[in-house]
């Protein structure tokens, strides 16, 4: 199995409503760790809908784009990527994934926080594998 071929599945493609936003932001390790995420990982368009014209199923295609944006319900833009994170789990995420974790933590599922907790714990493993000692 090549490296393309790892299954891939989402994470945060939520769409939540503006009742469900938050007063404050949540600015926390979870946060920190998916922004770390996204700064690393591949820009491009993802077929997980297995549109046949578009991309073979299940594929990431680096350095592709979309030819629009979304507006979430609090009028935050995308950009025209998805994200691509480079941990062994292989999740695909969009823009608006760190101001949803920011902002609308009531609308994400259990099945969601189980992602975030791993990438929250490959973030504090390249942490622990990257500090330096004087």
């Amino acid at each position: 199995m090549t490296e393309q071929e790892i299954p891939m599945s989402r994470l945060l493609f939520i769409n939540p409503t503006l009742s469900e936003k938050s007063n404050h932001p949540s600015d926390d390790v979870y946060t920190e760790a998916l922004a770390w995420a996204i700064s690393l990982a591949e820009k491009g368009t993802a077929n997980l809908e297995g549109i046949p014209f578009y991309n073979i199923p299940g594929f990431f295609h680096v350095g592709s784009c979309y030819r629009g944006f979304h507006r979430a319900c609090d009028g935050e833009l995308s950009d025209n990527f998805d994200y691509l994170l480079q941990i062994p789990e292989r999740y695909i995420t969009n823009s608006l994934a760190v101001h949803y974790l920011r902002w609308f933590r009531s609308a994400i599922s259990e099945e969601e926080w189980v992602k975030i907790n791993i990438v929250k714990s490959r973030y504090e493993e390249y942490k622990l594998n990257n500090l330096l000692v004087y």
